[in-house]
């Protein structure tokens, strides 16, 4: 199987996870996808015969690999910090035939079984950290992908300019989906917002959302993508901004460091504003076409709660004549283990010395 990642080729996965082989199903060359980025997150569930790994996990999807009828064997150490090597191996038992208390216990096996041969496969995946091996036996992977709304979600990690930070958080975020999940995943609109990531003045470069510690670099993030640049063109002529067209000219002549620092101070400009409440609005359309997190009665009470105060808050503030965003930080709904709490966000637009700012209220 070939699925259509552009950011991984076939025999990169390859040289990552030994054994694996082009017929394989997905599930096998996303658990090659992770190991290539160094990433191996089990999360513990009791009383279970599968083993749950963590694949993709943002604003926009908590997706997850299902080892199925799963058994270890080793020991894997969360807090390792080196390469992870690996190896995948392919194990078909043939058919014989069974006694008849064997019978009942094969045909449990039934669904790993190849119906025309009787062959019964099953997986061996090999971990090492260091010298110690960390096997893992398993009977298939499963994939469990879950897309939810992010245009309502924000973050405020770092300080200054929240609003343009979370534009930035959002497009990563589709980045993220478009290269883990594959373009099958995005809509036509996602797909054309997320070449934007490729354009320097609104990614992590000069408007991330992360502390600098948390940041993960990718190749080309200072390159001024012409196909990005494209874009964000047909954003400014639908903004009708004459002077920020003739500076993206300038900037692809002269597509240095400097000048890209330069045009990201720009998007600060309050004439320049209508460009970016125009990303804004297909980011909103975007997000919108997917389900809200829903989670316990218990904690929608208290968000409810959180989100009321809010909501009068930023009517009297809109009543006073200032243009306020409202965004929510989500926790996970699938990992028990994340550390955010539930959190609602007021971005209140500031004007000071010839640019656009905004001030934070948060509600928790």
């Amino acid at each position: 199987m070939t699925i259509n990642i552009p950011r991984y080729r076939f025999e990169q996965l390859q040289k990552s996870l030994p054994g694996l082989q082009p017929d394989m199903p997905e599930g096998f060359f996303r658990l090659a996808m992770l190991l290539t980025d160094d990433l191996f997150e089990p999360v513990h569930q009791e009383k279970s015969r599968d083993y749950r790994l963590i694949y993709q996990m943002n604003d926009a999807v908590e997706s997850f690999l299902i080892f199925k009828d799963c058994h270890s064997s080793g020991n894997l150490d969360p807090s390792w910090e080196g390469p992870l090597e690996a190896s995948l191996e392919k194990r078909v038992e043939e058919k014989k035939e069974d006694s008849a208390p064997d019978r009942a216990f094969h045909q449990e096996a039934a669904k790993d079984t190849d119906v025309r041969t009787g062959n019964h496969t099953d997986y061996v995946l090999i971990l090492r950290q260091g010298p110690t091996p960390y096997l893992l036996f398993f009977s298939d992977i499963e994939i469990e992908d879950h897309y939810y709304n992010y245009c309502r979600v924000g973050h405020n990690w770092v300080q200054g300019q929240a609003r343009i930070r979370n534009l930035s958080c959002h497009i990563w975020n589709l980045w993220d989906k478009y290269t883990y999940m594959g373009s099958g995943a995005c809509s036509p609109l996602e797909q054309r917002l997320v070449l934007l990531n490729h354009f320097p003045p609104l990614n992590y470069t000069c408007y991330s959302y992360l502390p600098e510690e948390y940041i993960i670099p990718f190749e080309g993030a200072w390159k001024v993508d012409s196909d990005a640049v494209r874009i964000l063109r047909e954003y400014i002529r639908k903004a009708g901004d004459y002077r920020l067209g003739l500076a993206l000219s300038f900037l692809e002549w002269i597509p240095s460091r400097r000048n890209i620092r330069r045009f990201a101070r720009l998007l600060q400009k309050p004439a320049h504003q209508p460009l970016l409440d125009l990303i804004w609005e297909d980011l909103d359309r975007a997000g919108s076409a997917y389900p809200d997190r829903v989670y316990d009665e218990k904690r929608e009470e208290n968000h409810e709660t959180l989100r009321e105060r809010a909501e009068k808050r930023k009517a009297l503030l809109e009543n006073q004549g200032k243009r306020v965003v409202l965004l929510q930080e989500e926790p996970f709904l699938y990992d028990e283990s994340d550390e955010l709490t539930y959190k609602v966000l007021l971005l209140i637009q500031v004007q000071e010395g010839g640019r656009v700012d905004t001030r934070v209220e948060t509600f928790q």
